[in-house]
């Protein structure tokens, strides 16, 4: 919903607050709001109030515990060669997690890659994206780059204007998709795969 523009708002009202309308669950999921923002949502409750027939219910969403991220890293290295030697390796993976299970994969991710039998019990996402970006050529880290500093989904027409270049991109944004790096959100444009991305890109 953070990237949601006004005719998608106007839309979710009209079907929100549609007292005729068929019975549907709709899930909403956004980071933290701007105020602008959070006046669109207000604008939404108050079509389900007028509706009658509708319901809101917001769930705030935190990290895991470090207990549940820890069990999902043992559950996700359950597999791994290597990993059954290194007791506290869950417990370094959910601690640098900060307990989002989406980094807790991508740390498991890089130790497949790299193995374990030097690293101890340390592990750095910092690290794992960093092995993911050195993997690529010049041309996709560039698209990725555009991509992120974009803070949005953004069309390809623009990405091939903002990357000056006339050579077909479908191999380097199939390439950051294979990765995990960018995906689609509509047909003819990309954001990066998750915003995570986007903000460690961007710091860089």
């Amino acid at each position: 919903m953070q990237w949601t523009d006004v005719d998608s708002m106007l839309l979710l009202e009209h079907l929100l607050g549609d007292p005729e309308g068929a019975p549907v669950l709709y899930l909403l999921g956004h980071r933290v709001l701007a105020p602008a923002q959070e006046a669109d949502f207000e604008r939404l409750e108050r079509a389900v109030r007028a509706n009658g027939r509708a319901a809101m219910r917001r769930l705030a969403l935190g990290p895991l515990s470090r207990d549940a991220a820890t069990a999902l890293a043992h559950e996700l290295l359950r597999d791994v060669p290597g990993a059954d030697g290194l007791a506290g390796l869950a417990e370094a993976v959910a601690g640098e997690s900060q307990g989002n299970p989406f980094f807790v994969s991508e740390l498991v991710r890089h130790l497949r890659r790299t193995g374990f039998e030097t690293r101890g019990e340390s592990v750095s996402l910092r690290d794992a994206l960093n092995a993911r970006l050195e993997r690529l050529d010049v041309r996709s880290r560039d698209l990725l780059d555009l991509i992120a500093l974009s803070g949005r989904p953004i069309p390809v027409d623009v990405i091939e204007r903002a990357a000056e270049t006339s050579s077909d991109m479908r191999a380097d944004l199939a390439e950051l998709r294979s990765a995990q790096l960018v995906r689609p959100s509509s047909e003819r444009a990309y954001e990066c795969y998750h915003d995570r991305i986007r903000v460690a890109l961007v710091e860089q």
